[in-house]
């Protein structure tokens, strides 16, 4: 376990960046654009709404002082944030056009956000060490400039609190991962860190279970901040396993893209959602988190309905899909 304060606070710095945002690609184009943001936090620009001598009217406490701001970007370069704005248009698509693009055949829907942050020297020369950054729950409504409906309803209440997994949003991570990799933004790597606060943590659980042992990009280690963690499986399932959580994860995907495809699927988490029936069920029980994984702790999880397994989406082009599909 990490018990350096030091090098917790400099993952501390860089879940804050994650927690700002870089949405608009002028953010990022010079040092004072990205303090400036970096400043803001947990603030989209124009939804000050409080009296101006308290935090300048913002909502949003998760902030970077000037100091702050000022050694992130003289040790860090902000390689790339995926970060939807609820009240904007469709982000414009990006990437390789040989791949799927995000924001095209990989949708920006479910209220999903990480950055991807590189390290630098002391000279400020990119290393070979990244950290993957998981956002938060955006607790505050569109109106106000944040995600809940995506994020606290459509993630925490029916896709973590009814079974344990956010699984819209960790389709979401899986095809944003495979795009960093598709789109070469992980030169010369030499280590990945991931770190998540609150949903974030849930969501560096799961990604760190599923790719600590992966040998093409080296894994360093995961802090999580008052992680959500995550729900586990019940029944013949027994413990979760990297590859019953990707099994899980394609199958949600696959679902959404054609509710009928459960039908033909022959992965263990579908041939047992059809075998089982009223004596299976993916459940949610308190876990265990991975080894290398830092957490401060997790609360418990509400197994979904006990002749089913349901999972959850996200607001979604106006419709909503709580309910996506269950199998009895």
């Amino acid at each position: 376990m990490n018990t350096n304060i030091e090098s917790l606070y400099q993952f501390t710095l860089q879940q804050m960046a994650a927690e700002s945002y870089f949405e608009d690609a002028s953010n990022l184009s010079t040092t004072d654009a990205i303090k400036a943001q970096l400043r803001l936090g947990t603030n989209r620009p124009g939804y000050q709404g409080g009296p101006s001598d308290l935090n300048e009217g913002y909502p949003g406490y998760t902030r970077m002082t000037k100091q702050q701001a000022d050694e992130f970007v003289s040790k860090y370069k902000i390689v790339h944030q995926w970060s939807d704005n609820p009240n904007g248009s469709r982000p414009t698509p990006e990437g390789d056009v040989n791949t799927p693009q995000l924001n095209d055949e990989i949708l920006a829907n479910t209220g999903f956000s990480a950055t991807l942050i590189r390290s630098l020297d002391s000279g400020g020369n990119p290393t070979g060490e990244y950290t993957l950054a998981m956002r938060s729950t955006e607790f505050r409504s569109w109106s106000d400039g944040g995600d809940g409906t995506r994020d606290k309803w459509g993630t925490d209440i029916n896709g973590l609190g009814k079974s344990g997994f956010a699984l819209a949003q960790l389709n979401a991570m899986e095809k944003y991962y495979q795009w960093l990799k598709d789109n070469n933004k992980f030169q010369n790597i030499t280590k990945l860190n991931v770190t998540g606060y609150s949903l974030g943590g849930h969501l560096a659980t799961v990604f760190t279970e599923l790719h600590q042992n992966d040998l093409d990009i080296p894994f360093g280690q995961t802090v999580t901040f008052n992680g959500a963690g995550r729900g586990t499986f019940s029944g013949v399932q027994g413990s979760v396993t990297a590859t019953g959580l990707k099994d899980m994860i394609d199958f949600f995907g696959n679902v959404m893209k054609n509710p009928d495809s459960d039908k033909n699927a022959t992965n263990s988490i579908a041939t047992h959602a059809r075998q089982t029936g009223a004596n299976g069920q993916l459940g949610c029980k308190q876990h265990r988190p991975p080894a290398g994984t830092q957490r401060l702790q997790a609360p418990a999880c509400q197994p979904p309905h006990a002749r089913s397994m349901r999972l959850t989406g996200p607001k979604w082009l106006g419709r909503r899909m709580d309910s996506a599909w269950r199998v009895l």
